[in-house]
């Protein structure tokens, strides 16, 4: 008897596995999986950036699933995804040699084989590099509706989570400028693997970014006359010529030209890549300035405006974007700050200036007043204060009308699971087994403290799975004692929701609840049909919030493991209170 064969989506989650029956079939059963797609809803040929932990959960589970027969990987061009193929492979040979914890020692073994003295410097990167491709792969950075109908979800946005899109952005400099610093310094007989290995897909893959998010911040700009806009388009036109340098060096200058024609900055002409639609250069004489505070989607020319309101002792700031109306700098200086507050400013490479509010654990509660004064005029701001009586880390704590955090951070001590490395948007995942009536203990359990009361969204970010073989991939949430909730995360092949979900590699999907006061309150959830890999979580009190993804990566805030461990970032590289 021949071998059933089960493929995956093309975006690296496999369709269907064996039911029961077909486990037992003598012929066995076979994968044929993807790292690289030419197809709907958009390609992905050109940066090999597929999670490994997407890799390695997939390929356990068919192996879970007597799918062992043969593994067939499809690469696209070999050259950028030699990494992959060999994750990919080594599991092949061995499964056991693999495990749900040794996903990045593993890609630490391979960086410290191909530059020996290198590996902890390389790995850290290369991880970064596909935790951020994770929330986007650089060939699907386009947003806007396509000719074929596609719908796509929102961008990035500059104006919410302290600027989710500025910091994509921030990251992805970090990454090409640790990878330049490294390929400097590089051995000889190693620089051209270096650049083929590391460096050409971090460097493209950040200015791809760049590129697309600096266009979205010049359009933006150009509704409001701003000059500012002329900036973000001269930036991003340079990060489109870097792309192509970068690529000219590829095929015509390492190896002595060895690899000439082996790389294409388009692949197949997609509009992706080609350089944005950009607005018309703006000339501007009108004085004044134009203030965007985070949450806001329109920008205010009050003299007295209200901030959102900040916990007590919470790492996150409120947030004030200073525009210029023309091409004159941006003057600023602190009149009068409160105690406990802390005011950083950090100017833009448009010419904007960011002002970052924040407070201590021992700032007043109620309003508080402070003045700064902006190109000679005085700004008042009010920032209103709240203080939680919990011992609650702060990431459980609303600040800002919302609280997120990780799923991997669940608190059921009684619950048998494992957590998935190098998986999802939150750089991990944790993997929530099939609920059942004999175990009660099959929950992940969260406690949240609110200021809010009344209405709210629950986000839950999960890994777009395919069930194996029925129609239903449901979950049950429950909020304190309330009723259960059943959300569905399925999505049909080829529909719009699996459009989307392949897209930002994850399944969002919501549910709504009330609470009758604020204070401490739970959230149980189960996985009804089978095992559920969750991602990130959200509790969201703002009706209409316009936002990407969820704001709790490992990377969201500037100093994590990235820049602890390693040696070549220094601290004035990262952004610091002042």
């Amino acid at each position: 008897m021949t071998a059933e064969w089960w493929s995956d989506d093309n975006y690296g989650h496999i369709t269907r596995l064996n039911n029961d029956k077909e486990k037992s079939r003598t012929g066995g059963s076979g994968i044929y999986y993807h790292i690289s797609y030419w197809g709907s809803p958009q390609d992905y040929l050109w940066l090999a950036s597929t999670q490994p932990g997407l890799i390695y959960q997939e390929m356990q589970r068919a192996w879970e699933n007597q799918a062992r027969k043969i593994w067939i990987l499809n690469v696209g061009d070999i050259k950028p995804a030699e990494y992959l193929i060999e994750f990919f492979l080594d599991m092949a040979w061995n499964i056991h040699s693999i495990n749900s914890t040794t996903i990045r020692a593993h890609l630490s073994s391979w960086a410290s084989r191909q530059f020996p003295g290198y590996e902890h410097e390389i790995s850290p990167l290369l991880n970064l590099y596909y935790d951020l491709a994770a929330q986007r792969k650089p060939e699907h950075m386009e947003f806007p509706p396509s000719k074929r109908g596609i719908l796509f979800s929102n961008p990035y946005n500059f104006h919410e989570f302290g600027d989710e899109a500025g910091r994509r952005i921030y990251w992805y400099q970090v990454l090409s400028d640790m990878s330049e610093k490294i390929y400097k310094k590089m051995d000889h007989e190693k620089k051209d693997a270096y650049f083929q290995l590391v460096h050409y897909p971090i460097s493209s893959a950040a200015s791809m970014n760049k590129k697309v998010l600096y266009a979205q911040k010049a359009r933006e700009l150009a509704l409001y006359n701003l000059p500012a806009a002329n900036h973000y388009s001269a930036l991003s036109k340079k990060e489109y010529n870097k792309i192509f340098q970068l690529t000219h060096h590829y095929n015509l200058e390492i190896s002595n030209g060895k690899w000439k024609g082996m790389m294409s900055m388009s692949p197949r002409n997609q509009s992706v890549f080609k350089c944005p639609e950009l607005p018309e250069f703006i000339t501007s004489t009108k004085k004044g300035i134009l203030l965007w505070v985070d949450g806001n989607p329109s920008p205010s020319e009050a003299r007295q405006i209200s901030l959102p309101t900040l916990t007590k002792g919470a790492e996150k700031p409120s947030t004030i974007t200073v525009y210029q109306r023309d091409n004159a700098d941006i003057v600023y200086e602190a009149i009068d700050i409160p105690k406990r507050f802390q005011i950083q400013t950090n100017p833009l490479p448009g010419g904007e200036v960011q002002i970052a509010v924040y407070t201590d654990s021992s700032a007043q509660d109620g309003r508080n007043t402070i003045k700064i004064k902006l190109n000679g005029e005085y700004y008042t701001f009010i920032c209103p204060i709240v203080s939680a009586k919990t011992n609650m880390p702060q990431q459980f704590i609303e600040n800002q009308f919302y609280i997120a955090f990780p799923a991997t951070q669940q608190i059921n001590n009684k619950l048998k699971t494992k957590i998935i490395d190098s998986l999802g948007h939150s750089g991990s995942s944790l993997v929530l087994p099939k609920s059942s009536k004999d175990n009660k203990n099959k929950h992940a359990f969260y406690e949240f403290y609110s200021f809010s009361k009344g209405q709210f969204n629950l986000y839950v970010g999960s890994i777009p799975i395919h069930p194996q073989c029925e129609k239903k991939l449901r979950y049950a949430v429950i909020i304190d004692n309330q009723a259960p909730v059943i959300v569905s995360t399925y999505a049909e092949f080829h529909t719009t929701t699996w459009n989307l979900n392949v897209l930002r590699n994850q399944s969002l999907t919501s549910s709504q609840h009330i609470i009758e006061k604020p204070g401490k309150h739970t959230i149980q959830i189960y996985a009804l049909d089978e095992d559920l890999y969750l991602d990130q979580i959200m509790i969201d009190f703002k009706e209409n919030r316009n936002f990407y993804t969820i704001p709790c990566s490992y990377y969201n805030n500037p100093v994590n493991s990235l820049t602890e461990k390693n040696p070549i970032i220094e601290n004035k590289d990262l952004p610091t209170k002042k």
